[in-house]
């Protein structure tokens, strides 16, 4: 049977999207998600909304309230139709049982309406945007439970992808673990957004969500990993509440997968970061700054003017008068030069800092981990 597909035009004026993946019953991660992109009129959500977290109402009621666009997940095809289990893919037994376990919860707990709402959900989406085509799907567009690896995938499959489906991009979720691949012959990217409902086996206790940003003066658009912390005391007063087990819990205070981790690829089992930030160098043409990065692909930094002594290996520095700056308030810190400074003249914040820079001049992928 044919895949169930959402067609959405947006609108030309879009510049920015932002898109979560896996929440799973945790409503605080979706309540902290809705605040932090409140100023973005298009949202989606790529499935599995319950399972895992407590009190699955809670994260459905937020999610259709605020209107987010949301496709089929194999945890919501199982609810929204009443089998037997999630579907999810897992084959050791550990994984399999507290996956069933989780599941059970979250069917029982489920309301007729929201499975009701669940079983019409679309299994993909098809955004068209300024001339480009992008495909948001919840494992891969051919199946909704396939688990594509960072570590196991590479850039012949990508390029399959979206040679098959015609598409500019991928942005998917089924793993649990956020990553960025960009490809060409053809140009385009596949993007596992990460999931809200418990963190990426990092060791910190942030979760991640994405975003699509495609500014006016740009072809194509890029994306963007975000870190988002949220009430998590919250999510584990109600889970104790509930009669999780306490393995679920301790995932979510420190940060790593106790449960249905087996799955995991052998060169992404043990704790750690989960996104890829390379050496970079500045160059310019003489006209604009670039980052170079480690595959020597050259992406535009920003609209700056060339001036002299102005660049070097490692480093940016940037003069306050090229370019209108937004208020410090709008920036955040982010850490895609490793080891880089930025210094400001005048000086604004102080000697040497770390690099702050709006988000709309920000290179592809935008990496903003947390502290």
């Amino acid at each position: 049977m044919s895949a169930s597909v959402k067609r959405v035009q947006l609108p030309d004026d879009c510049d920015r999207i932002a898109i979560c993946g896996g929440p799973y019953s945790n409503f605080a991660a979706v309540d902290a998600f809705l605040s932090a992109t409140t100023d973005i009129s298009h949202r989606f959500c790529l499935g599995d909304l319950g399972g895992f977290g407590p009190q699955p109402n809670r994260t459905l009621g937020l999610l259709r309230d605020s209107g987010v666009t949301c496709l089929q997940g194999n945890y919501d095809h199982a609810v929204g139709h009443g089998l037997h289990d999630c579907g999810c893919g897992y084959s050791d037994p550990r994984d399999r049982e507290f996956a069933q376990i989780s599941y059970d919860y979250t069917y029982r707990h489920t309301s007729e309406n929201h499975r009701q709402w669940l079983q019409q959900l679309p299994q993909m989406i098809v955004l068209t945007w300024r001339g480009c085509t992008l495909l948001l799907c919840h494992g891969s567009p051919d199946r909704v439970n396939e688990f594509i690896w960072a570590t196991e995938t590479d850039d012949s499959q990508i390029q399959t992808f979206l040679t098959d489906h015609n598409v500019d991009g991928i942005c998917a979720t089924h793993t649990g673990l956020p990553w960025v691949r960009t490809v060409t012959n053809p140009n385009g990217f596949w993007f596992n957004v990460g999931v809200l409902g418990r963190p990426a086996h990092e060791g910190k206790r942030h979760v991640y969500y994405g975003c699509l940003n495609f500014p006016q003066h740009t072809t194509r658009p890029t994306p963007e990993l975000v870190p988002l912390a949220y009430d998590i005391d919250a999510v584990t007063t109600a889970m104790r509440l509930e009669g999780l087990p306490q393995e679920f819990i301790t995932s979510l205070e420190q940060g790593v997968w106790t449960t249905c981790s087996e799955i995991l690829p052998t060169a992404e089992k043990s704790v750690q970061p989960r996104v890829t930030v390379y050496p970079a160098l500045i160059g310019t043409d003489g006209q604009y700054f670039y980052l170079i990065q480690q595959q020597q692909q050259l992406i535009n930094l920003c609209s700056l003017p060339r001036s002299p002594g102005l660049y070097w290996p490692g480093m940016v520095y940037l003069f306050t008068a090229s370019f209108k700056s937004p208020p410090l308030e709008k920036c955040q810190p982010l850490s895609f030069f490793r080891g880089s400074r930025v210094r400001e003249h005048p000086p604004v914040f102080g000697s040497w800092c770390p690099v702050l820079l709006s988000r709309g001049f920000l290179p592809n992928p935008l990496i903003m981990p947390l502290a």
